[in-house]
């Protein structure tokens, strides 16, 4: 009995023998599908980041582009401020659009994820156009207007100043142009103060580019307080000139 099952548990073997090659096959044939399907998937999400990366770093420039052309459009149309104020700021601006566009056009071909993910992320680090380049350029556009503000409140204290000596005109007139002129003074060192602050926004020190923006900022409020105060006083200064040249002519 034990010699027949023996026998038949042979025979049992020996049939499935001629199926075990034919399985192994099959499972190296799902191996490998499996492999290739990793590759397929590997590849497809290496296409996808290339995708994305591209189109992210696309919108990011295009953005920046808009934000400079904005810019430039409200700097043409910009009044009293310097004409080298405004070319060297125009090309300031240019050559920060020119720079994003060629790496928009080196983003646009690059397939690789790796050197796509340095040139994204060199938008931010080697252009800051959002908190270097456009504030500071906004900086540089407002202190020369009002360096041109504080010029011609000047000459026009001059003028007043003269007037008031034709006419012999003393006392509240001549106290109100001496605070006009002091702080007309005061604008400039507040706009020099300002400028200087500028000056030192740089692209290597993003950080500090902030806080030095706010410091201009403060400066430059501060110098539009004193120059409205001036301009305040010399309309005072014009009211009593007038004032006394109407009592002289009165008194003809």
């Amino acid at each position: 009995m034990t010699k027949q099952i023996i026998i038949i548990f042979s025979i049992f073997c020996l049939a499935l023998c001629p199926f075990l090659p034919a399985k192994a096959e099959e499972g190296e044939t799902v191996k490998e599908k499996l492999e290739e399907a990793a590759e397929d998937i590997k590849e497809a999400v290496g296409d996808t980041q290339v995708n994305v990366l591209q189109a992210m770093g696309k919108k990011m420039i295009d953005n920046r582009l808009n934000a400079l052309e904005y810019a430039q459009n409200l700097l043409a149309s910009a009044k009293l401020v310097a004409s080298d104020v405004k070319s060297e700021v125009s090309a300031t601006l240019s050559e920060n659009s020119s720079g994003l566009e060629n790496l928009k056009q080196e983003i646009a071909v690059d397939e690789n994820v790796d050197t796509l993910k340095d040139k994204v992320k060199s938008i931010v680090e080697d252009f800051r156009i959002y908190i270097v380049a456009l504030p500071k350029a906004h900086g540089v556009v407002v202190v020369s207007h009002y360096r041109t503000v504080e010029s011609k409140l000047g000459d026009l204290a001059d003028k007043i100043e003269e007037k008031g000596e034709e006419l012999d005109v003393n006392g509240d007139v001549s106290t109100l142009i001496a605070e006009a002129k002091s702080e007309l003074a005061n604008s400039r060192d507040y706009l020099d103060a300002a400028e200087l602050k500028l000056g030192e926004m740089s692209v290597k020190w993003p950080s500090r580019a902030t806080s030095l923006n706010l410091e201009a900022r403060a400066q430059i409020i501060e110098a539009k307080t004193s120059l409205h105060s001036a301009f305040g006083k010399l309309k005072q200064a014009i009211v009593k000139i007038r004032n006394e040249a109407g009592n002289t002519e009165d008194e003809e």
